[in-house]
């Protein structure tokens, strides 16, 4: 074969390719419930579009988060949530654009166990454990804010009805 191949294993394909559909996954998430927000009579005045960068979603995501009347342990759920998610993403970032890869043909992929990624002068070995281990967070960020967000939203707008009914 002609042209330039990068020097990774199967079992570390695999693993990026996983983490990779799951970020994927959780912005998708993310950007519905950003949507469901933005419906809500407090986000008045909010444009209503979502197509920006991430980092401009997560902007969105706390200002709107913020006009919110929430009690603490909402509150608390959010902030945690937004916090994870920004690690999240700066680990996803970090293995999908900060990867130096290994360039050729002629190296034997299973002697290079680990991918590694410079950040900020920090160089950081990427196993495959250590992705799936991102994947696997990435999956429990999507269960908790889809779960928080699916009672959160479904109260609000039964509220909005005029039902008053409270769900826990």
């Amino acid at each position: 074969m002609t042209g330039i191949l990068i020097a990774m294993s199967d079992e570390q394909a695999m693993a990026v390719g996983r983490m990779v559909a799951q970020w994927a996954y959780y912005e998708h998430l993310l950007d519905c419930i950003l949507i469901g927000l933005l419906k809500l009579p407090e986000s008045s005045g909010i444009p209503k579009h979502i197509r920006m960068r991430f980092d401009k979603r997560m902007n969105l995501w706390r200002d709107l988060s913020q006009r919110f009347h929430m009690n603490e342990p909402d509150r608390s759920t959010v902030n945690d949530l937004m916090h994870r998610t920004k690690t999240a993403h700066g680990m996803r970032d970090q293995i999908v654009h900060g990867i130096r890869w290994a360039l050729s043909d002629r190296i034997d992929v299973h002697k290079h166990a680990n991918l590694e990624t410079v950040s900020k002068k920090t160089r950081v070995v990427l196993s495959p454990k250590r992705i799936m281990n991102l994947r696997d967070e990435i999956g429990n960020l999507s269960w908790e804010l889809n779960d928080f967000y699916q009672r959160f939203l479904l109260t609000r707008l039964l509220e909005q009805a005029g039902k008053g009914l409270e769900l826990n």
